[in-house]
Protein backbone atom coordinates (compact mmCIF):
# COMPACT_ATOMS: atom_id res chain seq x y z
CA UNK A 1 0.00 0.00 0.00
CA UNK A 2 3.15 2.40 0.39
CA UNK A 3 3.55 3.00 -3.59
CA UNK A 4 -0.15 3.22 -3.84
CA UNK A 5 0.41 6.39 -1.63
CA UNK A 6 3.48 7.54 -3.30
CA UNK A 7 1.63 7.46 -6.66
CA UNK A 8 -1.05 9.97 -5.86
CA UNK A 9 -3.65 8.88 -7.81
CA UNK A 10 -6.98 8.96 -6.32
CA UNK A 11 -8.66 5.14 -5.69
CA UNK A 12 -10.38 4.98 -9.36
CA UNK A 13 -6.34 5.28 -11.33
CA UNK A 14 -4.95 2.98 -9.05
CA UNK A 15 -7.81 0.45 -9.58
CA UNK A 16 -7.53 1.25 -13.48
CA UNK A 17 -3.70 0.84 -13.13
CA UNK A 18 -3.92 -2.50 -11.12
CA UNK A 19 -6.00 -4.10 -13.84
CA UNK A 20 -4.07 -3.18 -16.82
CA UNK A 21 -1.55 -5.39 -15.34
CA UNK A 22 -3.92 -8.28 -14.67
CA UNK A 23 -4.45 -10.88 -16.85
CA UNK A 24 -8.18 -10.22 -19.07
CA UNK A 25 -9.36 -13.51 -17.23
CA UNK A 26 -8.99 -12.35 -13.59
CA UNK A 27 -10.21 -9.32 -14.28
CA UNK A 28 -13.37 -10.64 -15.39
CA UNK A 29 -13.79 -13.17 -12.51
CA UNK A 30 -13.29 -10.92 -10.17
CA UNK A 31 -16.00 -8.54 -11.60
CA UNK A 32 -17.73 -10.80 -11.87
CA UNK A 33 -17.81 -12.28 -8.36
CA UNK A 34 -21.53 -12.42 -6.59
CA UNK A 35 -20.99 -9.70 -4.47
CA UNK A 36 -19.74 -7.51 -6.66
CA UNK A 37 -16.10 -6.51 -8.18
CA UNK A 38 -14.43 -4.86 -5.68
CA UNK A 39 -14.94 -1.16 -4.94
CA UNK A 40 -11.42 0.00 -3.45
CA UNK A 41 -7.58 -0.60 -4.42
CA UNK A 42 -7.08 -2.55 -1.16
CA UNK A 43 -10.53 -4.91 -1.77
CA UNK A 44 -8.95 -5.50 -5.71
CA UNK A 45 -5.36 -6.87 -4.35
CA UNK A 46 -7.32 -9.00 -1.48
CA UNK A 47 -9.04 -10.47 -4.41
CA UNK A 48 -6.34 -10.88 -6.68
CA UNK A 49 -4.49 -12.72 -3.68
CA UNK A 50 -7.55 -15.01 -2.81
CA UNK A 51 -8.02 -16.14 -6.42
CA UNK A 52 -4.35 -16.78 -6.75
CA UNK A 53 -4.54 -19.11 -3.68
CA UNK A 54 -6.97 -20.68 -4.97
CA UNK A 55 -6.06 -21.73 -8.42
CA UNK A 56 -3.19 -22.67 -6.83
CA UNK A 57 -4.79 -25.03 -4.08
CA UNK A 58 -6.88 -26.37 -7.61
CA UNK A 59 -3.39 -27.47 -9.46
CA UNK A 60 -2.44 -28.89 -6.41
CA UNK A 61 -5.29 -30.61 -5.75
CA UNK A 62 -5.47 -31.79 -9.92
CA UNK A 63 -2.18 -33.17 -9.78
CA UNK A 64 -2.47 -35.27 -6.76
CA UNK A 65 -5.14 -36.17 -7.77
CA UNK A 66 -4.04 -37.74 -11.11
CA UNK A 67 -1.09 -39.39 -9.71
CA UNK A 68 -3.30 -41.14 -6.70
CA UNK A 69 -6.18 -42.20 -9.82
CA UNK A 70 -3.12 -43.27 -12.19
CA UNK A 71 -3.55 -40.28 -14.62
CA UNK A 72 -0.63 -38.89 -16.45
CA UNK A 73 -0.69 -34.92 -16.36
CA UNK A 74 -1.19 -33.39 -19.67
CA UNK A 75 1.46 -31.17 -21.19
CA UNK A 76 1.40 -27.58 -22.52
CA UNK A 77 2.70 -26.47 -25.67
Amino acid sequence: MYLTKQTRYNNAAQIVAFKQGLPKSLVLKIMTQLEGAPTTIKDWMDAVILFDESYKQALEYGRTWDEENGKKQQRSF
